[in-house]
């Protein structure tokens, strides 16, 4: 499978296509060299889609690589979590863009130049259990929402 990795000006963006069900995955991205200057700053996850008729919750943690599913989220390192839901069980896979709100960690983050965002799904499907993983297309952190 090739990856192109698109860049921005804003920040870098990181490619990973596939998490496995219920296993973190960590990937290095970049903090924009304005995020010390900026009022806010977003994690965005672009493209993010579960399994067909599967539900989930994934936990973000910022420099925690060895996060997993019994990793607490009363940790400095929780940046938060996304939550997605089919409608039906009919409903095909729907890619997701989130944009997540991490202003309360921009002045720890913003001395860094890149920061490892561990991605921990909780997926629950009976699809899971076969070939069907998490993807998304990229990753990356900016002051814009």
């Amino acid at each position: 499978m090739e990856c192109r990795v698109p860049v921005l000006a804003l920040a870098m963006s990181v490619f990973s296509p596939l998490m496995q069900a219920n296993s973190p995955v960590t990937i290095k991205v970049e903090v924009p060299s304005d995020a010390q200057a900026a009022e806010h700053l977003f994690l965005h996850v672009e493209g993010l889609q579960l399994p067909h008729d599967s539900s989930g919750v994934v936990r973000i943690y910022a420099n925690l690589p060895e996060a997993d599913t019994t990793t607490s989220t009363n940790t400095d390192h929780f940046l938060g979590y996304i939550t997605l839901m089919t409608r039906t069980s009919r409903e095909a896979p729907v890619k997701r863009n989130i944009s997540l709100d991490i202003s309360r960690k921009s002045r720890e983050l913003a001395g860094q130049h890149e920061v490892s965002i561990t991605l921990v799904p909780l997926v629950r499907s009976a699809a899971t259990a076969q070939s069907e993983k998490p993807t998304f297309r990229r990753i990356y952190l900016s002051p814009e929402p």
